[in-house]
């Protein structure tokens, strides 16, 4: 499990909600045992933020940028082994969904989830209302 906290913060604010890290892991994981999440978080993330992600069970991963992040991801998916029969990147923005298209071309299992699905994708956990908490 990969997620970008700050772009799927930005889609929990975009419906009005916060999101909460305690319910987070569970609602992405559903039923599937969790081999390895990783969080990618801006350099400048205060230590509280970061604490609070390690806390429910995420390693952690500073970023720069995008470019930084689409690398990261990419290192990361690798390392994973190819046993795992289902890898979940949050959200489905352009970084993952590059990544999952050729991820799925070499054979590999990925599923997007995030607030919004993007145009066309199938392979979708949509999160609402279970992983959010109104401020």
């Amino acid at each position: 499990m990969l997620l970008d906290l700050p772009a799927l913060q930005q889609e929990a604010r975009q419906r009005g909600a916060e999101l909460s890290f305690r319910k987070l892991l569970p609602a992405l994981a559903g039923d599937n045992r969790v081999v390895a999440a990783w969080c990618y978080l801006p350099r400048q993330t205060p230590e509280i933020a970061n604490s609070a992600v390690k806390a429910i069970g995420f390693k952690t991963r500073a970023v720069t940028d995008d470019n930084d992040l689409s690398r990261s991801l990419a290192t990361d998916v690798e390392s994973l082994p190819h046993e795992v029969d289902t890898i979940v990147l949050a959200p489905a923005g352009p970084a993952q969904q590059q990544l999952a298209a050729r991820l799925r071309s070499d054979g590999r299992n990925v599923e997007l989830a995030g607030f919004l699905a993007p145009p066309d994708e199938q392979a979708l956990r949509l999160l609402g209302r279970d992983c959010v908490f109104v401020p």
